[in-house]
């Protein structure tokens, strides 16, 4: 659910947009760390990073379908405006 809800966002190159874990990557044209700090900070979403533009986020049985389509709309909003 969180790949598709991303899966067209501005500025993202999602790697699946059916992953087979409840691990979700993709690459940002910012630097991964300025795109995790945004998402933090604007919309306390949290994630991790891989490389200089790569972004991994993890969803867990506790996350519901609403967490996860604010996680996505907040995503996209921060890959647009980077």
């Amino acid at each position: 659910m969180l790949a598709q809800g991303i899966a067209h966002a501005t500025g993202l190159r999602l790697d699946s947009i059916e992953p087979p874990t409840n691990m979700v990557y993709f690459d940002t044209q910012a630097p991964a760390w300025k795109f995790k700090e945004l998402l933090a900070e604007k919309h306390r979403v949290l994630c991790g990073t891989t490389a200089s533009h790569r972004i991994r986020m993890v969803t867990h049985l506790d996350i519901d379908d609403e967490d996860i389509e604010r996680a996505a709309e907040a995503v996209c909003a921060v890959g647009s405006r980077l």
